[in-house]
């Protein structure tokens, strides 16, 4: 059905649609009140079913996808019936009166706009999933043009790689690929904690799967390989922000990964699993090019087309729409919450007077009963039930507050603002559930660093800046075929960096870019050869994992020493390179 046959059909049972939800909510809120009358649940599913049956036959897949979540939650409270003082309870309630409030905008919103976009509603579908203990759903459940399914060596093409390497010939690959994954685990850990695009972390991810594809070599599981970096190019470069289901598609590429270090490699020549690239692909397709023809826009462009990943709007666009439908404040609870403190501040002012023996002239349009009846109705609908509770225990003496012949003394006018103060202070913790993240940048205005915080800091500076002279040293002494003369201030550097990083206790660290030192001296230096381009790569890839490493204790972020492992086992491989150089010499 084409977008204006669906706007059209909407229309026609907006009316309704609105009836039903209207119902639902108020036996929501009944049960909310009354946590023994289980029927108001069993109304509250049946009117759900109702307006999920309509939504269906219109193919408004987002909604209807709400619906049956919020239905399954349901039969989940009605099986749970002594559990409504749990904290659990709270937040299946407060999820239940959430979603009936997006589900109402989202409908305005399509109306408004005309347009139908059921992606908007994926946060809520995947937050009530959450409750449920279900995996999330993936941005591909609402994508329906159909992905292309290219072979590996077209991606070769496309990333501009070569399948002529050495690698290829391993017969053993899963412990080769182990310190990949330990570098992917350590960015993908990174994210998951900060929960948005690190770009350093990204960019580990990134060269742990380009590893990958260099050792499994053009077998159909390299496939997942280059898809999981297009996904990282959307995140990086595309303007794809993290989700929980995106975090999802992740740590399931970590898992494949894990698959390859474990087990045999015939799991190389199977195909990946036909879900996780569906998932990956909805990713993919949400990515938008902007600020000119870089070389990764360029790419991700290719990308997209390689993989025919395009979505009607992009997720920078469903950012800017999810504003739109929730309104000004940007989410749901926010103006939820401001609505609350409106309704409430007329009371309060009521009660200020009072509390001076002035009698409020009341000339708004409901009575304070009737504000104190929606205010706990919202309340209620947020999951805030015992603020609704003790909310309506005030409503004698919030009446009492206009009448001119009622008396109010001064231990009810305490109790009442001790009321206000118990409210405002749950909607400051539930604000603070939702609240967005400040820029770093302001954190660390706010936390000034000490003298010692800003030494370390210089030192991590340093030391990182003495790595990039490493690493385009040895970038220099490829491109010139083995000139030694390139390597001349390498060791020099590298000893800056390792007494720097023993003088700050780092000694694990220290030792990895000692035996490194160690290496590049007595091989590519003292012998005088050129190693092969696999121990290049790994070379790189300690230096990376090194790299990585100071910079998040320069961000003041540590992420472990789970990437130091990672470059410990690489350093391993290099040992193991130089023996063998040292064996073969000597036979000869």
């Amino acid at each position: 059905m084409v977008q204006m046959d669906v706007i059209t059909s909407l229309k026609t049972v907006k009316e309704e649609l609105d009836s039903n939800l209207t119902k639902a909510s108020t036996a929501l809120e009944y049960f909310a009140v009354d946590t023994e009358a289980v029927h108001h649940l069993s109304e509250c599913r049946d009117l759900l079913k109702q307006a999920s049956s309509v939504l269906k036959l219109l193919e408004f897949d987002g909604a209807t996808h709400l619906l049956n979540e919020m239905i399954f939650l349901i039969e989940q409270l009605q099986h749970s019936p002594n559990a409504s003082e749990s904290q659990k309870f709270m937040e299946q309630m407060a999820c239940l009166g959430l979603s009936l409030i997006q589900l109402e905008h989202f409908l305005e919103y399509t109306l408004l706009k005309e347009r139908h976009l059921p992606l908007l509603l994926s946060g809520r579908i995947n937050a009530i999933r959450k409750l449920l203990r279900q995996r999330p759903l993936s941005d591909a459940t609402f994508i329906h043009e159909p992905f292309a399914n290219p072979e590996v060596l077209d991606m070769y093409k496309v990333f501009g790689e070569s399948t002529d390497s050495a690698s290829f010939k391993l017969e053993n690959v899963g412990p080769a690929c182990k310190p990949f994954r330990l570098m992917f685990q350590v960015g993908l850990l990174a994210v998951i904690k900060e929960k948005k695009v690190i770009p350093s972390s990204v960019q580990i991810m990134q060269r742990a799967l380009e590893r990958l594809c260099a050792i499994c070599g053009a077998v159909p599981m390299t496939k997942l390989w280059f898809i999981g970096r297009a996904v990282l190019l959307s995140l990086q470069y595309g303007h794809v922000s993290i989700s929980p289901g995106r975090l999802f598609v992740l740590s399931s590429l970590e898992r494949q990964i894990k698959q390859i270090v474990y087990g045999r490699d015939e799991l190389l020549q199977m195909e990946p699993p036909e879900h996780l690239v569906s998932e990956c692909m909805g990713i993919i397709a949400l990515a938008s090019v902007q600020g000119g023809a870089t070389e990764q826009s360029v790419l991700l462009t290719s990308l997209q087309d390689l993989f025919n990943a395009k979505a009607d709007c992009t997720d920078l666009e469903l950012v800017e729409e999810a504003k739109l439908m929730n309104g000004p404040t940007g989410t749901v609870i926010q103006s939820v919450v401001q609505l609350i403190y409106d309704e409430l501040a007329y009371l309060k002012e009521a009660m200020d007077l009072r509390s001076r023996d002035i009698v409020p002239q009341w000339n708004q349009e409901k009575t304070p009963h009737e504000i104190v009846e929606q205010a706990a109705h919202t309340l209620n609908m947020i999951g805030e039930l015992e603020s609704a509770a003790v909310l309506r225990e005030q409503s004698p003496v919030i009446e009492n507050l206009i009448d001119e012949n009622a008396t109010v003394e001064s231990e009810a006018l305490q109790s009442l603002a001790d009321t206000f103060v118990f409210i405002e202070q749950a909607l400051s913790k539930l604000l603070g559930q939702y609240a967005v993240n400040l820029d770093p940048d302001d954190e660390s205005a706010l936390t000034p660093w000490s003298i010692l915080e800003q030494a370390r800091h210089l030192v991590f500076v340093e030391s990182r800046a003495s790595l990039g002279v490493v690493k385009r040293s040895v970038a220099s002494y490829v491109d010139a075929h083995g000139d030694g003369t390139y390597l001349d201030q390498v060791s020099m550097h590298l000893k800056t960096s390792v007494g720097a990083l023993k003088f700050l206790h780092l000694d694990r660290a220290a030792q990895v870019l000692n035996n490194v030192m160690h290496y590049i001296d007595q091989y590519m230096i003292q012998q005088g050869q050129m190693p092969t381009p696999d121990v290049l790569e790994t070379l790189a890839d300690v230096l990376t994992s090194v790299d990585y490493y100071l910079e998040s204790l320069e961000d003041r972020k540590s992420i472990g020493d789970g990437v130091l492992e990672a470059a410990e086992l690489s350093v391993n491989m290099l040992k193991q390179a130089f023996e063998q150089s040292v064996t073969e010499a000597d036979s000869v």
